[in-house]
């Protein structure tokens, strides 16, 4: 079940840390905001996830854990250079216990899936998978302001299941369209809209777009696990027989 720390407004009042795996109540935070990431918060999940988006894989990740370790060492702050050996995930602490996010973390090729306008495309684009809607409605189904939508999603994919007809194909499209915008962008009561920066961008309540986009990235990675692979056929080589001399 996906989970939300918020305060008055909708803003995450909850710390992140990238941690390393170790004992479950521990945090066990590890030290990344430097060098050239020294502008980052590294109590801001935003700050975070593009962090990790910076680099292609966790290996990566860890050789910049080490730059940072044996600059500290060579500044005096630490006495030895972490192994970093386990896994890397995102934690943050709710009251006294210690939450782990989903899903891990994104990494450079998932950088797409953090654009309302490519998520909200590539969710329409899976509006024939009855086990992605099906997924999708179970797990943000928790919010009351998304009620609506989820329970049209989920009876478009009930009805791919089943194989039975669906009679609310015209709205499915506005129903995707209004869950992928209530859960991922701003809304300010007070304009009774959507937030923007002074450029015109649209802001994102981030705990919310990390949650649905790894959500996504999870399935399609699973997704693509699981096809099976088409071996092409070898061509047959057929021998040409020997041309008959004539006397």
């Amino acid at each position: 079940m996906l989970e939300y720390i918020l305060e008055k407004g909708g803003n995450t009042m909850a710390k992140y840390y990238l941690t390393e795996n170790g004992k479950p109540k521990t945090l066990n935070e590890v030290t990344w905001a430097k060098l050239n990431f020294s502008d980052y918060d590294p109590t801001v999940l935003e700050d975070i996830d593009k962090f990790c988006m910076s680099f292609s894989n966790e290996e990566e990740i860890k050789k910049h854990l080490v730059n940072v370790a044996v600059n500290d060492l060579n500044d005096g702050l630490i006495t030895a250079i972490p192994n970093f050996k386990n896994q890397l995930n995102i934690r943050f602490v709710h009251g006294k216990a210690v939450r782990t996010l989903s899903y891990g973390l994104p990494y450079k090729s998932d950088h797409k899936y953090f654009d309302y306008h490519f998520l909200r495309d590539y969710l329409l684009s899976l509006r024939n998978d009855a086990t992605f809607l099906l997924r999708l409605s179970k797990s943000f189904d928790k919010s009351p302001i998304q009620l609506t939508n989820t329970a049209l999603i989920y009876r478009k994919g009930l009805s791919l299941r089943n194989g039975t007809s669906f009679y609310e194909e015209d709205r499915f499209h506005d129903a995707m369209t209004d869950f992928v915008r209530v859960e991922v962008l701003k809304y300010d009561k007070a304009i009774k809209g959507y937030t923007t920066d002074s450029r015109g961008n649209v802001l994102y309540q981030w705990r919310k777009l990390h949650d649905l986009a790894m959500f996504v990235i999870n399935y399609t990675n699973q997704s693509q696990a699981t096809k099976p692979t088409v071996q092409k056929e070898k061509p047959v080589e057929i021998e040409e027989s020997p041309q008959l001399t004539l006397f």
